[in-house]
């Protein structure tokens, strides 16, 4: 008669165990969904996948800013803007004093 009983209680506690665990995975399947369903708003609200560096570029034309080459000085090997270099005979410095002492 014991074993009749507790093989009953281990059914009953068998069968709680079975539908908690198809609850937890419809849960998980649930979000699984929803974060699905965001990802593909996001994704519908950019459509371009580098919009970050667009808005960058676009923010610095806005401010007058333009994207300037970077040249090394032929004496101290500093990189500088073009815009700031001295050019002369085909070598770029960074100062006038680095001209007179070529």
């Amino acid at each position: 008669m014991l074993y009749i009983c507790t093989a009953l209680k281990l059914g009953y506690n068998l069968n709680l165990l079975t539908n908690w665990a198809n609850s937890m995975w419809k849960l998980i399947f649930l979000g699984l969904i929803v974060w699905l369903a965001v990802y593909i708003l996001k994704r519908a609200i950019q459509p371009t996948g580098n919009r970050q560096s667009d808005d960058s570029s676009a923010n610095s034309k806005a401010n007058g800013e333009s994207i300037e080459n970077m040249v090394q000085c032929t004496i101290c090997h500093v990189h500088l803007p073009r815009s700031e270099a001295f050019l002369v005979d085909g070598n770029f410095y960074c100062s006038k004093a680095h001209i007179e002492n070529k």
